[in-house]
């Protein structure tokens, strides 16, 4: 069967219980994955019931947005782990997928200071390591790169990315799952830096990889990546139908977090339609807000688009209040990628209510930090406000220059690439 094929292939120690359990997750086979984990855990191996406590934790947090489950995993694993002698050839990569599955909790949280400490001293443990640990490593240095990024820091985000694609050239064959859940995140990092053709071959390549292993969750996930690539390329209509389709996906395949995605991302489309309805960014706002984690980045984006819409409906009190919670938590997080966006929601705000030095200094901030992560259309977005707010027609000259840019560079379909 196609599942032991791709186990077969796995580096190192991953084994063959733990393959299928990615397979059935990459499927959509949720239920089935955690039936067969729990039978794992019952096994008696306590390398293996570590290693399936992380994987447990990867699903509740990654599919299904529980993030207390997740905790209770990593907790149980960690307690096992400790049980192990400091000689236990299995402890440093179990520490490891412990460590790395932590990481992926606080990049939720918006923790991107403990991520950035964290993958550093994973890269450096598993530096010489085996195969086995090649991957996490890989995972390891995607996380910095990312962290790296959203805080602004660009040159060291390339750095590790530059060290990741030299490792990944020299990695043997892994699981599609493994590869694929590689080529979500590093994709997505390849773009933000200008590489839009290696960003979107990867993920291309990775669909196609899910396509022929009849992955259809993993399918779902890298459509809604390129999709939400493509509207940062301007491509506002195709975007909106992409993701009310997703959306239908993800619900039926049961993922409440890819779900939460993906009504924040058509709420963003809908703000940029040119002629944006306020209740259906609204709608698409809330089912958001209901699926996700207060201060991520699904809920701090979709307290952005419910600000907006609200304004549009003349519920200014409302307006201030999600775009205030919006920045408060961006500001707390650390996350700088959505302060170009809620510094603007702010001076849309203060335009509304006459507050005309208030609405100046937001939209000037909100302009240079989306200059300094490098978001174009959120820079374009901010100097068509400015525009109107300062009355300077030559900013909107300036982000139809940018968008032009950006519509030029755009990715690809999956499916012609």
């Amino acid at each position: 069967m196609q599942h032991e094929v791709l186990a077969k292939t796995t580096p190192g120690r991953a084994s063959l219980p733990l393959s299928e359990v990615l397979v059935l997750v990459s499927r959509g086979s949720t239920a089935a994955a955690l039936a067969r984990l729990s039978a794992i855990t019952e096994s008696g191996d306590d390398s293996l019931t570590a290693s399936a406590l992380c994987l447990l934790a990867m699903i509740r947090q990654r599919y299904m947005g529980d993030f207390a489950g997740a905790n209770g995993a990593l907790g149980a694993a960690r307690s096992i782990l400790e049980t192990f002698a400091p000689t236990e050839p299995s402890r440093p990569l179990i520490n490891a997928e412990i460590e790395l599955a932590l990481m992926e909790l606080d990049i939720h949280r918006g923790r991107f200071d403990r991520v950035i400490e964290g993958s550093a001293a994973i890269a450096n443990t598993l530096e010489q390591s085996s195969e086995a640990a090649r991957w996490l490593r890989l995972r390891a240095l995607s996380f910095a790169a990312y962290c790296h990024l959203v805080m602004g820091k660009r040159s060291e985000s390339l750095s590790c990315l530059s060290i990741l694609l030299s490792d990944l050239r020299a990695a043997k064959f892994a699981a599609a799952p493994e590869r694929i859940e590689l080529a979500l995140e590093v994709s997505v990092v390849l773009f933000e830096l200008g590489r839009f053709s290696e960003s979107s071959r990867m993920l291309a390549d990775a669909w196609l990889m899910a396509r022929q292993n009849k992955l259809d969750l993993d399918m779902v996930r890298l459509d809604l990546s390129h999709t939400t690539l493509a509207l940062e390329c301007g491509a506002v209509s195709m975007a909106i139908e992409r993701l009310s389709d997703i959306c239908d996906q993800s619900r039926r395949l049961g993922s409440p977090s890819l779900c939460a995605r993906a009504h924040t991302y058509l709420a963003r489309a809908q703000m940029r339609a040119s002629h944006p309805r306020p209740m259906d960014i609204l709608d698409n706002a809330r089912r958001a807000l209901e699926l996700s984690r207060a201060q991520t980045s699904e809920w701090i984006g979709a307290k952005v688009a419910e600000s907006f819409a609200k304004l549009m409906l003349h519920e200014v009190a409302e307006a201030e209040r999600a775009a205030r919670a919006a920045d408060d938590a961006a500001v707390a997080t650390g996350d700088r990628v959505f302060r170009g966006s809620t510094l603007r929601e702010l001076a849309r705000v203060a335009h509304a209510q006459g507050r005309r030095r208030d609405a100046k200094r937001a939209i000037m901030a909100a302009i240079e930090a989306a200059y300094a992560v490098g978001k174009p259309q959120q820079t374009a977005q901010a100097l068509d406000l400015a525009a109107q707010i300062l009355r300077q027609p030559n900013y909107r000259n300036e982000a139809s220059a940018i968008r032009a840019a950006m519509a030029l560079s755009g990715p690809q379909s999956l499916t012609t690439v």
